[in-house]
Order: C-alpha cells, then sequence, then structure tokens
C-alpha cells in the first residue's frame, strides 16, 4: 500500500478525541470499507482501530493488514486461543470466534469487531477493556458492555442503539450487513430526533440457515438442569449419557445447550470416533477433547 500519510485510528485517538461530525464520517466510511470487502467475498477477521489507516487532512480512510482475511466460503477459519491472539486482536474476536458458541465464523464477525470499534472511538475505551484471556473470552459471549450514551452524555441515545446493534451476541440477531448499519446511520444524520426500529432496513446478502432444533426441549432442559445442580455444588459429579441411532440427532441435540453452559463458565470440548476411519488412534476421540481443553 502506498504511502498516504495517515495514522491508524487507534493512535490518533490515543491523543485526540473526535468531534460527533468526525465519528459520524469516520463510521460510514469504515462500513464502506468494510463493504466492498464483503462484496469481494471475503471478510476481514480482524478488524481493530490499528487496521484502520486515516488521513485526517484529506479525510481517506483505508482497512489494511489481511493476514487473517478469508472467504466468505470458508470453513475454516481462525477462531481465539490465547497462544495465537495478543490481547488486542482479542479486544475485537467476535464470541463465535472464541469457538464456543457453536456458530460458524463467517463475514458477520467483521460486523461485531466494527462495532467493538466504533465503541471504543465514541467512549474512549474498549467493551471490556479491564478483562483479558479466558475472562475476555467470556465476557464477549455472556456480558454486557454498558451503554455508549451512559458512558458519555454526549451520545445520542439512537446512536447508541445503533453501535449495540453490532455488538449483539448471536450473529443473527446483529447486522446483517455493512449496507444496513449504513442505511441506519445514514437515517439517524438525517433527522437525530426521529426514533426508528433500529435494523429494520437491513437485509441479509446471504441465506442463512437456523440452527435451532425442534421437540427436544425436554431433552435440553434436563441436560441444563444436570449441569446446574453440578455448577451450584449440589451434585460433586455427574456422567450423563446420550445414546441413539447414527444420523438420529444426537450432535445437534448436544450443540443446543453448547452456548448455554459456556455463558455460565462451563468448559465444552468434543471429540469423535470415526467409524470410517482406518487406523484410528486408540483412545483417539478423548485425546481429540482433551487437546481442545488444553488449546482453550
Amino acid at each position: 500500500m502506498e504511502d498516504f500519510g495517515a495514522i491508524s485510528l487507534w493512535e490518533y485517538t490515543q491523543k485526540n478525541s473526535l468531534e460527533e461530525d468526525e465519528f459520524l464520517d469516520l463510521a460510514l466510511k469504515a462500513s464502506e470499507c468494510i463493504s466492498r470487502l464483503h462484496e469481494l467475498q471475503h471478510f476481514h477477521a480482524a478488524i481493530s482501530a490499528k487496521h484502520f489507516l486515516w488521513n485526517k487532512d484529506t479525510g481517506i480512510l483505508k482497512l489494511t493488514d489481511f493476514g487473517v482475511c478469508s472467504e466468505l466460503v470458508q470453513d475454516n477459519v481462525p477462531i481465539l486461543s490465547t497462544d495465537m491472539w495478543d490481547n488486542d486482536m482479542m479486544q475485537y474476536s467476535s464470541p463465535e470466534q472464541t469457538g464456543r458458541m457453536n456458530r460458524e465464523v463467517d463475514y458477520r464477525t467483521d460486523l461485531y469487531s466494527f462495532g467493538v470499534l466504533l465503541y471504543r472511538l465514541a467512549v474512549g475505551r474498549l467493551p471490556f477493556e479491564d478483562c483479558s484471556g479466558a475472562d475476555l473470552m467470556y465476557a464477549h459471549i455472556a456480558k454486557q458492555p454498558k451503554l455508549p450514551h451512559e458512558c458519555n452524555a454526549n451520545i445520542h441515545p439512537t446512536l447508541s442503539k445503533i453501535i449495540m446493534h453490532l455488538l449483539q451476541k448471536s450473529s443473527e440477531d446483529r447486522y446483517q450487513s455493512a449496507i444496513g448499519f449504513k442505511r441506519d446511520l445514514l437515517s439517524y444524520m438525517s433527522d437525530r430526533d426521529n426514533q426508528f426500529d433500529v435494523g429494520a432496513l437491513d437485509i441479509s446478502p446471504h441465506f442463512h440457515a437456523s440452527k435451532k432444533i425442534y421437540g427436544r426441549d425436554e431433552q435440553i432442559q434436563f441436560i441444563l438442569d444436570v449441569f446446574d445442580q453440578v455448577n451450584s455444588n449440589k451434585l460433586s459429579a455427574n456422567l450423563l449419557l446420550l445414546s441413539g441411532y447414527s444420523g438420529i440427532g444426537k450432535t445437534a441435540l448436544i450443540n443446543q445447550v453448547h452456548k448455554p453452559l459456556c455463558r455460565q463458565r462451563g468448559n465444552f470440548v468434543s471429540g469423535k470416533f470415526d467409524q470410517f476411519k482406518k487406523n484410528s488412534v486408540p483412545y483417539g476421540c478423548f485425546i481429540e477433547a482433551f487437546r481442545k481443553l488444553v488449546k482453550s
């Protein structure tokens, strides 16, 4: 990339605060950068204040550092690991990037990270600045940051809602596109006292099948009740066995309790015996599960 006399947003905001007009202009331009990247069928996967370069005099803003950039259709997207990601990257990472949400990491992770960036620019601090490591992962999954307008009285409640909509824990609940965010921001800028439904003009550019399963509420609640008993020390330990024919939905059932367990600081690991794999390692299922536990 050519030198266009810019510095990172992180560097600029270390010494300067943004006026609202500057903030709104940066938010629009940043959303356009993200939108263009998504239109090229890629997503950044590591958006942060350090990866946006800004020349205040010319108004030019550019997104940089595509080291972990992924294709929209790619399956193996990097998830958080305390030995791979520094604390700065983890501060901007989405809940699904923790690997503890039973959610695929897709382009919507950029929208969450974008929300963290806007929160920092608006408030002057990160949503979970006081957390690190495993506590930071837990915060991304289960904790709600203080509302921006409660931290900074100069922030309009509607703008605060727009930022918080980017920070929804579930990718299905946040903005589905950078264009949808831009539409809401333009609506706010045209009439700042106009109260509107945030996200109402947002349309997903991609089809996403629901992960919800039906007819298993009783079984799901039973599993959660057993976990609650162990978690509250009513039981010192418990072994729960789930059996059923191949293809009946055992994995799908377990995946439904993945998120609630992690919200209560439960550790969720898994391994699988592959009946069709030749020369399988003895106890390979347990090795796989404990390897994930160590890495987490």
